[in-house]
């Protein structure tokens, strides 16, 4: 630009260009932090969320900002150190990448329902749990009302194979797993699909909202209501969609986190009667 003199237009454009450039950039982090919004416990918890994300983002750029000239001044007379800052910064850079990479494929596994291990198959699984007789759902067995307002439990369906999936309306994968579910609750009498929500959760809406949701999509599954998040916590959900199969037995399978395609589940079904 030479030495001509800039105004406001050529500011903005020039911050235009920054910011349209850097997109890609800024793209994959801002989702990552929308989903974490998304998924909050609260409104207020999705928006400090978001808080948190832009005041991390921009607080550099504002003190750059702010103390141009200091700041010039410093790194001319750092030089020597801000070669190894260059460098440093290139290291985290790579560092972030194959975190980001390594979570592609977490991503990936997921999506194919590799089914994990329930918890009951980890850290219970000590000498004395071995000596502890009852069944999963026993130990970690749930009663919650549906919309009916009737109580239902997880250990009303023994002998059957039972899909615990904890959902939201307004979660895209869930929505995307919903008709294969639908397919199985009309077709198999031997598995029972329990679907648990959180109304007035983030964003989820109340329960009226959920059952017009239902009506509206043709959906009959049974719905069952975490009110107070208790069963959503105990059960350790981070994100939605989240998947836990029971055997007809009353243990657990394991859990899938994440999106379930019809063909993972005809294959985890499968698994739970073998």
């Amino acid at each position: 630009m030479g030495r001509r003199r800039s105004g406001w237009v050529t500011v903005w454009l020039m911050g235009f260009v920054f910011s349209f450039a850097w997109s890609p950039c800024i793209g994959p982090m801002l989702a990552s932090a929308i989903v974490v919004a998304a998924s909050a416990s609260t409104r207020a918890a999705g928006y400090g969320y978001i808080l948190a994300y832009a005041l991390g983002f921009i607080l550099m750029f504002l003190l750059l900002g702010l103390f141009t000239e200091e700041m010039l001044n410093f790194f001319q007379k750092k030089k020597d150190i801000v070669k190894y800052t260059r460098m440093i910064g290139g290291i985290i850079i790579l560092c972030f990448g194959a975190y980001m990479l390594y979570g592609s494929f977490t991503r990936l596994s997921a999506e194919t329902a590799s089914v994990q291990p329930s918890a009951s198959a980890s850290a219970e699984a000590s000498a004395e749990a071995t000596a502890d007789t009852r069944t999963d759902v026993e130990k970690y067995g749930f009663t919650l009302p549906d919309s009916d307002g009737n109580m239902v439990s997880l250990s009303d369906f023994s002998g059957k194979t039972v899909i615990v999936n904890f959902f939201g309306t307004w979660c895209t994968y869930c929505q995307k797993e919903m008709p294969s579910l639908q397919n199985v609750n009309d077709t198999r009498d031997d598995v029972k699909i329990l679907l648990i929500a959180a109304p007035n959760s983030g964003q989820e809406g109340s329960i009226a909202e959920i059952k017009k949701y239902m009506a509206d999509k043709g959906y009959t599954m049974q719905i069952l209501y975490d009110t107070d998040l208790s069963i959503t916590k105990e059960y350790g959900i981070s994100g939605y969609p989240t998947t836990y199969i029971v055997k007809p037995d009353g243990n657990f399978l394991g859990y899938v986190p994440g999106y379930l395609s019809e063909e993972n589940l005809n294959k985890a079904l499968e698994a739970a009667v073998k």
